[in-house]
């Protein structure tokens, strides 16, 4: 009587072990040529460049590359406003001082206008 018994919940664990067990390869899709580029690849800012722009905003003021990545990504914001013609010089200096400014930096236009003259000279 207890091989019946046995043998009852052994072929209930091996019946449940082919369970959700797939021969089927996972599908990966191939990026489309409408997809978005990567970060990467979409970087506009000259490698080569990047440090001598970091080094510039270090003179400015060090607070300023507490975090490198998000410095370019800002500079990477006043590249974009030069490009689109619709800012004077003043207007994008106090835009630059606005995005910059934060935690411990608060930035003057004239300290804008530096970091505008930096990201123009190394990021766009």
């Amino acid at each position: 009587m207890r091989r019946p018994l046995i043998a009852i919940p052994f072929t209930a664990v091996l019946a449940l072990a082919g369970c959700g067990t797939s021969t089927a390869e996972p599908s990966v899709a191939a990026p489309s040529s409408s997809a978005p580029p990567s970060a990467a690849a979409s970087s506009t800012i000259k490698a080569v460049n990047s440090e001598a722009f970091l080094a510039g905003l270090r003179v400015v003021d060090p607070g300023l590359v507490a975090n490198e990545d998000r410095a370019l990504r800002r500079a990477r914001d006043i590249c974009l406003d030069v490009s689109q013609n619709e800012f004077t010089n003043k207007q994008l200096a106090e835009r630059a001082a606005e995005r910059y400014s934060g935690g411990t930096v608060t930035l003057t236009s004239e300290q804008g206008a530096k970091v505008v003259a930096l990201a123009k000279a190394n990021v766009c």
